[in-house]
């Protein structure tokens, strides 16, 4: 349940590769799914992964991009809605629905670029699974955020995701029963069909093809035979009573 293959195809959906904050004068806050606009990002130099990219918003249409890299700093003016490239990225900024642009002018934000493999070895770090004491069948996820509505969404996502695998290898074994089932149907019945091939044979060479017929000619024999022992039966006596009759008058 902890490896990253599940918790990667779990958070496949969620679009967490952008990470994005507002500054105040002391704190930070993600804005987890309330951001006012949304980076469409292409990263070129992987030395941009997880580095501050601060945006200043000039008006409604131009916006101010800063970011400091190895002790240097870069700043340039992009456009809202077009695409702005150098050597680090190519990123394009627009406005969320219902995006408050004079409140977006005096807000200072920043975002993050992160890799699949980076935000996976973050969530697998930090959630913790285990089963409950009330259910052997059930497990509890928790998943620690400074943001409640992203701990929210993730545990979500992760359970969505166990019950799916759950689900597939539950198929998979049935699957597997199936096959084997259908094995076993195509084996045996080859080896009845041997049988009844080997039974039509031996009618064939015993002359027993018609088990009805054959049965009434054996009915019919032995009935033939029973008159034969009875006639033998009774000529036997009479031989025997002429025999002493004629030792008697010999006599």
């Amino acid at each position: 349940m902890k490896s990253r293959f599940l918790i990667t195809r779990a958070l496949d959906s969620l679009d967490l590769n952008i990470q994005y904050f507002s500054k105040g004068r002391f704190l930070e806050n993600e804005n987890f799914m309330t951001n006012p606009f949304k980076v469409h990002f292409e990263v070129h130099n992987t030395d941009i992964e997880n580095q501050n990219i601060n945006v200043k918003f000039l008006d409604a249409e131009n916006l101010e991009l800063s970011f400091t890299l190895k002790g240097k700093e870069y700043i340039e003016i992009a456009k809202i809605g077009s695409m702005t490239t150098n050597e680090f990225f190519s990123a394009l900024i627009t406005y969320n629905e219902g995006a408050d642009l004079k409140n977006i002018k005096a807000s200072n934000y920043f975002f993050k670029y992160k890799t699949d493999y980076t935000i996976a070895y973050e969530v697998i770090s930090t959630v913790q699974i285990f089963p409950t004491f009330t259910c052997k069948s059930t497990i509890a996820i928790n998943y620690k955020s400074e943001n409640k509505l992203k701990a929210k969404v993730i545990v979500e996502a992760i359970c969505d995701e166990f019950i799916k695998y759950d689900k597939e290898k539950k198929t998979e074994s049935i699957n597997n029963i199936i096959s084997f089932l259908q094995e076993q149907i195509e084996y045996y019945g080859s080896d009845f069909n041997t049988f009844q091939d080997s039974v039509k044979q031996m009618r064939i060479a015993t002359g027993f093809v018609q088990p009805s017929s054959q049965i009434q000619l054996i009915l019919d024999k032995t009935k033939e035979i029973d008159n034969e022992l009875l006639q033998l039966t009774y000529t036997n006596k009479t031989l025997g009573y002429l025999e002493n009759y004629l030792k008697t008058k010999s006599s």
